[in-house]
């Protein structure tokens, strides 16, 4: 859990108050998956000045969390 919230804080240190929502979302007792990788898609997406930072930190969360978004190509 320390490991996530330090990865979380790594891209809330670049990012904004679009964080809260995702952090919003892993404090639930059972975070809905698909809304956690949409969210992280948006981040992803709406942030890309700083594209290299974010694509290594939510790839990191996804590693900690197990998630493997569903028809990634990548």
């Amino acid at each position: 859990r320390n490991d996530l919230r330090t990865s979380l804080d790594a891209i809330g240190n670049r990012l904004d108050s679009q964080i809260d929502e995702l952090q919003a979302e892993l404090a639930k007792p059972n975070p809905d998956p698909e809304k956690l990788i949409t969210l992280l898609e948006v981040l992803r997406q709406k942030w890309p000045a700083k594209q290299a930072e974010v694509e290594v930190a939510v790839r990191k969360v996804i590693t900690e969390l197990g998630l493997v978004p569903t028809g990634a190509t990548k």
